[in-house]
């Protein structure tokens, strides 16, 4: 695959990426992990640390939490990156001499 080819490809990528996140899906996906990230940030402020006498329970309490917010920031992280990087290579293919 050429250079060129590569940046068509990142370009149609970042479209696509683009028209998925303005679908009913995307629109469901990205409403849905930023309500799980605010709902890990609500469970970690409303945590007891001394609810529990056992540190092995709230240490798995706080890694399950941190995992659904990072989970739900990497959904919307790898979308991000798709479009910017779409961006970028639009933007390089303009400046292309022909």
């Amino acid at each position: 695959m050429s250079e060129i080819d590569t940046i068509i490809a990142v370009e149609q990528l970042g479209t696509q990426a683009k028209s998925f996140l303005e679908s009913d899906l995307g629109k469901y996906l990205d409403g849905s992990s930023i309500q799980d990230i605010e709902a890990a940030k609500d469970d970690l402020l409303n945590l007891d640390p001394y609810q529990s006498t056992d540190l092995k329970d709230l240490q798995n309490k706080i890694s399950s939490i941190q995992k659904r917010a990072q989970v739900a920031q990497a959904i919307r992280g790898y979308l991000a990156e798709a479009i910017t990087n779409g961006a970028q290579a639009t933007h390089q293919l303009e400046e292309e001499p022909e």
